[in-house]
């Protein structure tokens, strides 16, 4: 998958007129890596899966896109990639590994803020600067280096 195709596409979504006196800023690879993240857990299948792997193209033309694809397309662009899907305790079942209470706010903030700073060497102290909306219900966060000099 070409970041710069999908930065394109993205860019004629958002602007289909163009810019204009507006600024745009996007992480392309970003969208990809959540893409590839959605498509390799398994939580988007059948038509959703499809045009997920359509748009990143992928090779499959299968409905039902092989996991190990999307993983294999990540690997090939980053040195060293993660990721956590954070979910507020009453959406999913309690014992998945990321489950916080987004009603507490300071909590869940300093609970990601500890994942992210861990994971990026401490190159992340505090990502999120204000507590998290208590109305929160799902973040996904990537940490990832990228191949090259």
């Amino acid at each position: 998958m070409s970041t710069v195709y999908l930065f394109i596409y993205l860019f004629n979504i958002i602007y289909p007129n163009g810019l204009g006196e507006d600024n745009f800023l996007t992480c392309p690879i970003g969208l990809l890596f959540t893409l590839g993240i959605l498509l390799g857990s398994g939580g988007a299948q059948g038509r959703t899966g499809y045009q997920i792997g359509k748009t990143m193209r992928l090779k499959s033309t299968s409905s039902s896109w092989n996991s190990s694809e999307a993983q294999q397309e990540m690997k090939s662009i980053y040195q060293e990639l993660n990721n956590s899907l954070t979910s507020e305790k009453t959406f999913l079942n309690e014992k998945e590994e990321n489950v916080v209470d987004f009603s507490n706010g300071t909590s869940a903030t300093v609970d990601i803020n500890d994942w992210v700073d861990q994971q990026s060497n401490g190159l992340l102290e505090k990502f999120f600067t204000d507590d998290i909306p208590d109305d929160t219900v799902m973040i996904l966060v990537n940490v990832f280096y990228f191949r090259g000099r």
